[in-house]
């Protein structure tokens, strides 16, 4: 209703405009999409913000091209693929978080953010997609249901 959505998406649209070889940007922006239709759903998406997860998924595969290994890019990949609760993502979601796991860098950002990629693969190898789901939403920064 404050137009804040209409505001960011100009600001990542001129991001990616001004950089489009930025991962972190081209990322942003796919994370802006996916937002909104899990969100809104996809109708109003559309409708309103003109938001698609077509789009979404192709700014955040357009992001790992430009950054494959990056773990950081690899797991919010990979929440946004669980957080749509849809089977034929988990795939995806999986070697993502396989990817982001196998970064050794060794700043404590990623240090963590592996951690967090393990508990995910481990509720998914146990097939556990209560605690799936649990751990998205956490992850997210979304409060505890």
């Amino acid at each position: 209703a404050e137009g804040l959505a209409d505001e960011a998406l100009a600001l990542l649209e001129r991001a990616v405009a001004m950089a489009p070889a930025n991962a972190w940007a081209q990322a942003s922006l796919g994370a802006w999409h996916l937002e909104i239709v899990q969100h809104a759903g996809p109708v109003l998406a559309d409708l309103m913000y003109g938001a698609s997860r077509d789009e979404g998924l192709q700014r955040y595969r357009t992001a790992l091209t430009l950054d494959p290994h990056s773990a950081l890019l690899q797991m919010n990949f990979a929440l946004a693929l669980l957080a749509m609760q849809r089977e034929d993502m988990v795939t995806e979601a999986t070697r993502a978080l396989e990817i982001a796991v196998a970064d050794e860098s060794q700043d404590h950002l990623v240090s963590y953010t592996r951690h967090q990629a393990r508990q995910l693969l481990q509720a998914l190898n146990d097939r556990d997609m209560k605690t799936v789901s649990r751990l998205v939403r956490q992850f997210q920064g979304w409060p505890p249901q």
